[in-house]
């Protein structure tokens, strides 16, 4: 979108509504041995697109840890990079405080400007929404933080504006 504000909301009202995290899909599609669901993921195409958020590594792959590990996100970028599944795998994830974003794709699928592009566009995405935090002077709420209140989004402006009238 073209307002930061409006697709981050957007966005994190979508992932609050996935349940767990999305966990029970892994379970049942990779997991379970019934013969429903296996029916079921079986007939879904393989996604041409991944995206791998590692998650902070800093804390897993501490430089006090008595175990030394290959970084993570080399290994990950590696191995998509060999995966025929996917036409393009995006990588992410924290190290050493920094955000960390690979992209690996079949080299039959994508020319190499194709996919430096997307990442530069991504890129400029990221950094749109970044300044528009940094530049937000009151945190903006949607339903989700209130999952108890039972309120769509314009009641939820009212209220909020309601409450900022009584603080003025």
């Amino acid at each position: 979108g073209s307002d930061p504000g409006e697709t981050l909301m957007s966005i994190k009202e979508q992932l609050r509504r996935v349940s767990n995290g999305g966990i029970g899909y892994g379970v049942l599609r990779y997991l379970s041995e019934e013969a429903e669901f296996q029916q079921q993921f079986g007939d879904q195409k393989q996604p041409q697109i991944s995206f791998h958020y590692l998650g902070n590594l800093d804390h897993v792959f501490s430089s006090t840890s008595t175990m030394k590990f290959e970084d993570p996100l080399d290994v990950a970028v590696r191995n998509a990079d060999h995966a025929h599944e996917n036409r393009l795998a995006v990588l992410a994830g924290i190290k050493n405080d920094r955000l960390f974003v690979g992209w690996a794709f079949r080299k039959d699928a994508y020319l190499e400007k194709t996919i430096e592009d997307l990442a530069a566009s991504f890129m400029s995405s990221l950094e749109r929404m970044i300044t528009h935090c940094q530049s937000v002077e009151k945190a903006r709420y949607t339903p989700s933080d209130f999952p108890e209140a039972d309120l769509n989004q314009q009641e939820l402006d009212a209220l909020l504006a309601e409450i900022s009238d009584l603080e003025d």
